[in-house]
């Protein structure tokens, strides 16, 4: 039970919290109020040189154009809470459409509980299907464990470890100025 002492602490904590989202929205990284998805594709964006889409669109969360082709992305994320047993992490839906796949590649990352990159994977469309669930509405979920990683970096050569590959990235990356 909280005692009214108690209440004083947590509106200040919310306070504190407040002016932490605000900082940032304005160093551009907060989009949304889900911090941990604004954070993630802000990372891949500015690291892998993507456009990120509005966040209206459906499918497609960033976009990056090679030789006159569009190329898109969806991004799926998760923040471990410490409390995985062998990290068996579900990335939530994925449509799947053979006939009109609407992105690319998916990119995959998982943050630590303390927000580093525990991994980062640059899946194929083509590939979704070997490496996903089929859900009870039709769609797919990519789902992470230990096996599956081991699965994507022994086997799988179209799937690329973003992170080992761009691994200097994460340790720096590039906040605009304050105005």
């Amino acid at each position: 039970k909280v005692r009214l002492m108690d209440i004083k602490v947590l509106q200040e904590k919310f306070c504190e919290y407040k002016e932490l989202m605000n900082w940032f929205y304005i160093q551009g990284i907060l989009r949304t109020d889900n911090l941990v998805g604004s954070y993630a594709e802000y990372l891949l964006s500015d690291k892998l040189n993507l456009e990120l889409c509005d966040n209206s669109s459906k499918d497609v969360d960033a976009i990056e154009i090679v030789d006159n082709r569009e190329i898109r992305y969806q991004i799926k994320y998760r923040r471990l809470n410490g409390r995985e047993d062998g990290l068996n992490v579900e990335f939530g839906s994925v449509s799947i459409s053979t006939e009109n796949p609407t992105f690319d590649y998916l990119l995959v990352l998982v943050f630590s509980p303390t927000f580093e990159v525990d991994y980062a994977y640059k899946i194929p469309y083509e590939s979704i299907n070997m490496y996903s669930v089929k859900k009870s509405n039709g769609k797919r979920a990519i789902i992470l464990n230990k096996k599956r990683i081991k699965q994507f970096e022994d086997n799988d050569d179209k799937i690329e470890d973003i992170k080992k590959k761009y691994l200097s990235w994460f340790d720096y990356i590039t906040i605009a100025p304050t105005k």
